[in-house]
């Protein structure tokens, strides 16, 4: 069976993370299915990993202990 696009659009997640640019917190909400939730530096480097209930559909997560910069968000 072929994928196209708008099969492709409608099974992928929407994701939203706000505020951005953040200071201490950021919160992060979601559809579809989530396992987890990893937080990246802009060297690649795994910085924060947290594990999500199935019924959960956003996370509030703490970037205090974090330094300034650039990160990537995997959610998964």
């Amino acid at each position: 069976p072929q994928v196209g696009v708008a099969e492709y659009a409608e099974s992928a997640q929407k994701l939203h993370v706000f505020p951005n640019p953040a200071n201490d917190r950021v919160q992060v909400n979601w559809t579809g299915e989530a396992a987890s939730l990893i937080l990246f530096n802009s060297l690649g480097q795994e910085v924060r990993r947290e594990l999500l209930n199935s019924w959960d559909v956003s996370s509030a997560i703490d970037l205090s202990a974090l330094h300034s910069g650039l990160y990537v968000l995997r959610l998964f």
